[in-house]
């Protein structure tokens, strides 16, 4: 594994502590700020205002704490990426086989 790896297994990290965020922020959204003006969801909202709200809803509240997620998982990624993916090439390759088929009539083969 080289550095594009990392940088790969980096970005992943950052889009997935944003998207952890807006996935645990959903129930909030629904239960706690339901009925709330231009914020909370409101049952009958249209499907893209629903989206609208609930983006504000996100910066307002989850955006800067899910920043720090996202950083830190980026930081652990940079820390921690190289030596994991090292190990995990090693098990591999020694756990990689190929299954090779032998035809029946062959000398030597299956009868």
């Amino acid at each position: 594994p080289g550095w594009r790896d990392v940088v790969r297994l980096g970005a992943a990290g950052l889009v997935l502590g944003f998207l952890y965020g807006a996935a645990t922020d959903i129930w909030d959204w629904a239960t706690y700020y339901r009925g709330v003006p231009d914020l909370g969801w409101t049952p009958g909202t249209a499907p893209f205002a629903a989206v609208l709200r609930f983006g504000r809803f996100y910066a307002v509240t989850s955006l800067v704490w899910d920043s720090f997620r996202a950083a830190g998982n980026v930081i652990m990624v940079a820390i921690l990426g190289p030596p994991i993916l090292v190990a995990l090439s090693r098990f591999r390759e020694r756990f990689t086989f190929v299954v090779e088929p032998v035809a029946l009539d062959h000398p030597g083969g299956l009868r």
